[in-house]
């Protein structure tokens, strides 16, 4: 028992703080668009754009994986979103 525990702790450590980086993602955005004049409504879609991203990424992502490994689908990713920011 204490083993399993041992060994999943850094995974759920890490998921915890990507799920505290996307909280602080959003209040950010909320906060910045608010800031820039934004209506609430439009907000509500580029925080909404996350999720559908995150969607559709996992429909294509292990596609591509599949068609061009792991190493140039990273590769990819990186690039697109290096273009992207």
């Amino acid at each position: 028992m204490l083993s399993s525990i041992r060994t999943s702790t850094p995974l759920l450590l890490s998921t915890a703080f990507l799920l505290m980086g996307v909280g602080l993602l959003h209040t950010h955005i909320a906060l910045q668009g608010q800031a820039l004049g934004f209506s609430v409504a439009m907000i509500g879609v580029l925080t909404s754009a996350y999720y559908a991203g995150f969607l559709v990424g996992t429909y294509a992502i292990p596609r591509l994986t599949h068609r061009i490994g792991h190493i140039r689908t990273f590769a990819f990713c990186t690039a697109l979103l290096a273009v992207v920011v």
